[in-house]
Order: structure tokens, then sequence, then C-alpha cells
């Protein structure tokens, strides 16, 4: 390992301190339970319900290991104590490799190496990083976890039965919002979905409230799979045997400014009627509902650049990808459809 490399890493204290955790925990905690570590495994024997990231290539995790071992497991967890930005960098490539697995909860333990002397600005210290840990993404952050099973067990039962609790209240506030709270929002909704489209958005399609929405199917295209597991708003559709379409879903809640509107209209007004290029996909059609937009695309392909650089080591394409996708790129600038940074 370069001393470069070595200096990013956390020091040996902290390595150890997670190892020595790891390995102690993992034989006696139920099968149901798995680990990951945010640094490469350095000690000779390695815990079989673990995985860690490959020490050739820096923040890159086995997708096939993950696969497999996520799949019987309800919670992962990924103790760190998080002294270093190398393991905030390396958290964040870990929940978006993971992400695509939504079936178990991930649960971030921060290990405490307790001083003899403990004073103020060492706990500040330590709330410093619990505030950076807590935003990242994972179900749940568990300060100086139990090193008994049992114990680890309890702490995460209770932290997650708090997380629902949370969840239902606000769920009652919504549902107990007043008559007129929801007739504003109501207005609202009209004023943004339906009154400026109809002066600003040229071909922007009314609302159709007899839109068939269901699990597989929107309109007369029937849902295949999804493209996109990252944030599942990229579905596989196909309207026939022959005629398949990459169906882009646009929840209305998450776009509440005119501004907002404008974006998904400037999107399709580029890919239906403005940009024609065979590096570029097409928009065939749209369809509106009351809580949706779709834009029904040509098919690119079932993966996008991201997806594809997820899967290859050090998440790098090898040198002809990267001069194939610069020259499509760049054969679309030149064209004049794509403008120069």
């Amino acid at each position: 390992m370069s001393s470069t490399r070595a200096g990013r890493l956390p020091p040996a204290s902290s390595r150890s301190i997670v190892e020595s955790y790891v390995t102690r925990m993992a034989s006696q905690l139920p099968e149901d339970f798995a680990f990951a570590t945010l640094v490469p495994w350095g000690s000779p024997h390695k815990p079989g319900r673990l995985v860690a990231p490959d020490a050739a290539h820096e923040g890159h995790w086995d997708a096939m290991e993950i696969a497999s071992l996520v799949s019987g497991c309800t919670h992962l967890l990924v103790p760190c104590t998080f002294e270093t930005q190398y393991e905030k960098r390396m958290l964040k490539n870990l929940l978006r490799q993971i992400e695509p697995h939504n079936n178990f909860r991930v649960a971030l333990l921060q290990l405490l190496e307790i001083p003899g002397n403990m004073n103020r600005e060492y706990v500040e210290m330590l709330m410093a990083r619990h505030d950076v840990l807590l935003p990242l993404g994972a179900d749940m952050v568990i300060l100086d976890p139990s090193d008994d099973p049992d114990g680890l067990c309890a702490e995460l039962n209770l932290q997650w039965a708090w997380l629902e609790a949370t969840a239902r209240r606000a769920q009652c506030m919504v549902e107990g919002a007043d008559e007129k709270a929801e007739a504003m929002l109501k207005y609202h909704h009209e004023l943004l979905w339906e009154s400026i489209p109809k002066v600003m958005t040229r071909g922007f399609p009314p609302v159709d409230h007899s839109l068939v929405e269901t699990a597989t199917r929107v309109g007369d295209l029937q849902l295949v799979r999804n493209l996109n597991p990252r944030n599942s708003n990229v579905f596989l559709a196909r309207r026939s045997a022959t005629e398949k379409v990459a169906l882009k879903v646009y929840d209305k809640s998450n776009y509440v400014t005119a501004g907002d509107v404008e974006n998904i209209y400037r999107e399709l007004s580029f890919l239906r009627d403005v940009l024609r290029h065979p590096h570029i996909v097409q928009c065939t059609s749209v369809l509106h509902s009351f809580s949706r937009v779709y834009l029904a695309l040509e098919v690119g392909g079932t993966k996008n650049l991201s997806q594809h650089l997820m899967n290859q080591p050090g998440y790098r394409a090898d040198s002809q990808e990267s001069v194939d996708c610069t020259a499509q790129i760049a054969d679309s600038r030149s064209a004049g459809l794509l403008p120069f940074a």
C-alpha cells in the first residue's frame, strides 16, 4: 500500500477497533445479521458474514458478494469510528452499491475509543462525527453500540420501533390536515399542473383523469421491470410484443414550483421536438395523470452510464470505453445539439 493511500485511511488503531468488534460479534449474532466494513479487511481471519471493499480498487465492493450476503439478512451492520473523510466517502459508495437491495435495514455502528481522561472537547468531537453520520442515508445510526449480542439486538429493535412510531405520527399529522389546508393543496395542484402549462408550455398534455395506473400498467403500456433501482423512476415498458419504451416517471409530490414544471417541460421539449441524433433518445409520447407525468422514451439500453460504472473496478471505465463515450458526446456537440460547458 502506498504511503499516500495509507495517509487517507483511518489510523491503525481505528481499524483494529472495527475488526475486533466484527470478529467478536459476527459469530454470536443470528444468521440474519451481516457486516460490512469501510476499509479492506486486514486481519488473517475474515468472518463469513462480512463484505469488505476490494483492497486493489478503492471504494469497490464485489456486487455478487453483496447480493449473496444480503439476500438472507434483515440487518446489515456497518461498524466505523468515522475519524476521517475517507470513511465518509467509502460509506457513500457502499450505500450507493447496496441501494438496489432494499429488503434489509442498514445500521451504522459508531464505535468509540474512550480515553482515560474524558473531556468536553473529546465529547464535542464525537458528537460532530455523529452529526455527519446521521444524514448519509442509513436506516439508523447507533452511538457506542453494545458489546453484548443480546444488548445490540435490543438496541436495534428499539431504534427501529422508534423510527416506525415517528413515521406513523407524521402520517397521522398529514392525514389530519384540515379542510382549508386540503383546499389550498388542491388549488396549488391546479395552478401548477393545469393553469401554468396551458399558458406557458406548448404541447404539454392536460391531466388525464381516466388514465389507468397500476403496479404493472400505465395506460396502454405494460411495465416489465425497473431500469433504475437507485431511485425507481425509470421502467422498461412495452406497448406491444415488438414495441418497447423506457418510461421515465415524475412523481408530482417531488415537484412543487413553477420552475420544477418548467424543467420537466424543457426535457420533454428537447427530447421530443428539438434533438435529432442517433446518440440521443427521443421522447415518443407523454402521459399525464393527477399524480404523475410519464415520458415514454426510446430504449437506449438496460443500464445508464452510472449503473455501468458501479460494476467496474474502481468505478472507472477502461480507456476504450472512455474514448467511445467521449466521441459520442463530441459528435452530438459538434452537431450543435448540446452546449459546450
